[in-house]
């Protein structure tokens, strides 16, 4: 999946705060919807009013099973290990975000 830079992205969504009335934001929209690609691309931008991991680790304390689950299989999607890596890079930002913490209080 090719994703175009930085401005484009910005050009075509526009706000990218935004939430709809479900209290889904972009974040939530790829969990539900399995955009793995857009959140792993959205992590790359490390933009701080798109704090990624946080609402990731959020989602996963949601009530609705469909909603903890999707959070659940995205963060462990972005966590596996890739190319031989004992441990994936992005454990330390989950760390960052207390989300040991988190997980361990979901389970």
């Amino acid at each position: 999946m090719m994703i175009p830079d930085d401005s484009v992205i910005w050009w075509l969504l526009g706000d990218l705060t935004a939430i709809n009335t479900l209290n889904h934001g972009l974040v939530e929209i790829c969990c539900l919807e399995k955009h793995i690609e857009v959140l792993r691309y959205l992590i790359s931008l490390a933009r701080p009013e798109l704090p990624v991991w946080e609402k990731l680790l959020k989602f996963c304390t949601s009530e609705l099973e469909e909603e903890a689950e999707s959070a659940g299989q995205a963060l462990y999607t972005l966590t596996c290990s890739e190319g031989g890596e004992v441990i994936s890079p992005h454990w330390k930002n989950v760390y960052d975000c207390r989300g040991v913490k988190t997980l361990v209080d979901v389970r």
